[in-house]
């Protein structure tokens, strides 16, 4: 009788204990999306609110903006390096933490997760001046239309050879003839292009 009554006990205190742990793990999700409003900017967080929130309340709010876009958590010891990363990186580093196919990266105090790009592969191809181009090497599609006053001049294409490559560092743009001509490299920071995406 005593061994029924205790048996009886047990499964009754881990009754309680799993509807303890369930509410726990309740409260810890309203924290997390309450935090979560707060830090919002964009697509990415607000950095300096993050740290102010402290280890614990931090890398809950980062578990539950992973889960909120389908990712799989990443293990507490990346989320501390992230931490650390983003508390001891100069205001102008680009801090990178990945995690299975997905990266953290930090970009003018917000953080972002982002795809971790994949090496973009020998990309050379010639337009004949079809509407579209297929470039399977960069992953997608390059769109032409005819337009007035603005882009390449039609003229000057006409019955020139035109490659399409991938981006090698160093090219230039000329954004008007009366303009200086500058490096694409200072053009996509001056408008805020995030890195990873400057070889997109």
């Amino acid at each position: 009788m005593h061994a029924q009554l205790e048996a009886l006990l047990d499964a009754d205190r881990q009754k309680q204990s799993a509807g303890k742990l369930a509410e726990a793990t309740a409260l810890l999700g309203e924290l997390a999306d309450q935090d979560l409003r707060d830090l919002q900017a964009g697509q990415g967080l607000l950095i300096a609110k993050l740290l102010v929130l402290g280890a614990s309340r931090a890398r809950n709010a980062l578990r539950r903006w992973c889960e909120m876009a389908g990712h799989a958590w990443p293990g507490d010891a990346r989320l501390n390096e992230l931490l650390r990363q983003l508390a001891t990186a100069r205001p102008d580093a680009m801090a990178e933490v990945l995690f299975g196919e997905w990266a953290f990266r930090a970009y003018r105090g917000v953080l972002y997760v982002i795809p971790q790009g994949h090496p973009v592969g020998a990309c050379l191809q010639s337009w004949k001046g079809e509407p579209s181009l297929a470039m399977p090497a960069l992953g997608g599609t390059a769109h032409f239309e005819r337009v007035e006053g603005r882009g390449i001049s039609a003229a000057r294409l006409n019955g020139q050879a035109v490659t399409l490559r991938a981006r090698q560092g160093g090219e230039k743009m000329q954004l008007h003839r009366a303009r200086p001509r500058r490096t694409l490299k200072n053009l996509f920071q001056e408008r805020g292009v995030h890195p990873w995406q400057h070889w997109a």
